[in-house]
């Protein structure tokens, strides 16, 4: 009777172990998980080794700014305040627009 207890016991343990395992390695991996994609919106970017922004970044986009002599607003007129380190090789300003990204 107890080599029954005993056996049974044994059996219900391997089946959790088994169960458990089972449940633990269905999980992903880390490294088998995608990136997100990047969104590029059409504008002008600013971006380069000499600046924080070496790739396309939303802080990178240059954005409208109202004229400084009557405050009215020109969609052409667009600014961004950049740091440029010295001796570096630089940044560019990029338009996108669509899927045609023009270098200047």
């Amino acid at each position: 009777m107890e080599n029954r207890i005993v056996k049974a016991i044994f059996k219900l343990t391997w089946l959790v172990l088994m169960a458990s395992f089972v449940m633990v390695s269905c999980d992903k991996d880390d490294d088998e998980v995608e990136p997100d994609p990047v969104i590029i919106l059409d504008g002008f970017y600013i971006k380069g080794a000499g600046t924080a922004l070496t790739g396309f970044d939303d802080k990178g986009i240059m954005k409208t700014t109202p004229n400084e002599v009557n405050q009215s607003e020109r969609l052409s007129l667009l600014e961004l305040y950049v740091a440029v380190k010295a001796g570096t090789e630089g940044f560019n300003i990029v338009k996108v627009a669509g899927s045609v990204q023009t270098v200047y």
